[in-house]
């Protein structure tokens, strides 16, 4: 289905950028695409098992068991408090928390070591000291500041709606799966009948051009869907002829064929939510996470499992392993639900268990209650991370005007505001 506005519809629609993919780097390159004055069409099918729809959302400028500022925190996080800020004043929706992170210590020795450290950025992070009337905090421990969390499931709708239900020509939201095999690259802009007479497949997507490409081609795309046109209550098949193209699949991406040999580690994640008897102030973290973002509804997270990476046949069907059981494209695309169901490898009661066990010991140095016996509801993700646990930001060697951005790991929050903005530089400087 595809979703706009405008008062025509025409056989074909130039755009300044398609966009594959509608989790939350998609909807950020979006935002930013809108903010630059371009006309986009995202393509994505919000019903995939996408670690967008499950990811608890925090952003942390502050990482590892020394407290040091992550990477770029200083560039980062100016940058994404603006970027969300500006995104809520234009769907006048309520999405992104500011809330402090303590992080209490473990013991004496801890607490002497830090606050004996000139390593501590003060600008991110305060030191709580034992013993003291604002703390119930058993040894001290820190309060990290410029943090918080984003409702991810919020904002991803905010931007959906908003793109449905734009009053302008040059905004396009297409729900539906995304084919490679329906991507043709031009010289020229061709016409329909040039593009109905082709039978492109997946292997022969890139034609062979030369390696002296400008960024003169264009992307041709068509989509399976038919349009709505809300005015004209009419529809018909839809071409997009677009000057760039991004491909912001998630975990998806690992199996794109112009993108091949990236070094992606995708990560499977569960998340625990729970009826606690009272609702939480802040967040609390330290080796697990514990915060509320609905009344008295805790989140709770979250587990790290590494899947192993191989290729069955070819480098266009990877597989990846966790322990014997197999995660390809087809299980990718079920619901989150029936992956937990297949995979007996998701968050087992013993992993459960460790889980509250650890956020146990973390509310109860904060001072705080243990959890309640209630009944637990748990989510699964995969996220798209990396070997070096940086982003993907790659444009690719012979198409100028195709580019990706994946990659973003448990860091999306703070990492895909900035550098969608990157990416777009990057194809329209």
């Amino acid at each position: 289905m595809i979703y706009n506005n405008s008062s025509t519809i025409n056989e074909n629609k130039h755009v300044d950028l398609i966009i594959v993919g509608g989790g939350l780097a998609g909807c950020c390159l979006a935002w930013n695409a809108i903010f630059k004055g371009l006309s986009i069409v995202i393509i994505d099918n919000a019903n995939k098992n996408i670690a967008s729809n499950v990811a608890p959302g925090l952003f942390n400028p502050i990482t590892g068991r020394t407290f040091q500022k992550s990477w770029k925190a200083d560039t980062l996080f100016p940058f994404l408090y603006t970027f969300y800020k500006q995104v809520e004043n234009v769907t006048k929706s309520r999405f992104f928390f500011q809330s402090n992170i303590l992080k209490p210590f473990w013991n004496k020795e801890e607490y002497h070591l830090c606050s004996k450290s000139n390593m501590l950025d003060d600008d991110f992070i305060n030191i709580i000291h034992p013993n003291t009337k604002n703390t119930s905090m058993n040894f001290g421990g820190i309060e990290i500041k410029k943090s918080g969390f984003l409702d991810v499931k919020k904002f991803l709708n905010a931007t959906r709606e908003f793109l449905s239900r734009d009053n302008t020509k040059n905004i396009f939201f297409v729900k539906e799966d995304f084919y490679y095999k329906n991507v043709i690259i031009k010289h020229n802009i061709p016409s329909i009948s040039e593009i109905n007479s082709k039978n492109v497949v997946c292997d022969t997507i890139l034609p062979n051009i030369g390696n002296n490409s400008k960024g003169s081609e264009y992307i041709v795309y068509k989509t399976t869907a038919p349009i709505i046109d809300k005015k004209e209550d009419r529809s018909s098949p839809k071409w997009f002829i677009a000057k760039n193209i991004v491909f912001c699949e998630g975990v998806y991406g690992c199996f794109n064929p112009f993108f091949t040999n990236l070094a992606f580690r995708p990560v499977l994640g569960e998340i625990l939510n729970i009826q606690i008897c009272k609702n939480l102030k802040g967040i609390y973290n330290r080796d697990v996470f514990i915060f509320c973002k609905n009344n008295k509804i805790a989140t709770i997270g979250s587990t790290y499992k590494r899947l192993e990476y191989s290729y069955s046949d070819g480098l266009n069907s990877p597989v990846f392993n966790y322990g014997r059981y197999e995660l390809s494209k087809h299980t990718f695309n079920k619901s989150p639900e029936s992956i937990m169901s297949e995979l007996k490898t998701t968050l087992c009661d013993v992993e459960k268990l460790n889980l509250i066990h650890k956020t146990n010991r973390l509310l109860k140095a904060c001072g705080r209650e243990s959890l309640p016996q209630a009944d637990i509801s748990k989510k699964v993700g995969i996220r798209p991370c990396t070997l070096n646990r940086r982003p993907i930001l790659e444009i690719h060697p012979k198409y100028p005007n195709m580019g990706i951005l994946n990659g973003l790991g448990a860091k999306g929050i703070s990492l895909a505001p900035y550098f969608s903005e990157k990416i777009l530089n990057k194809l329209f400087s």
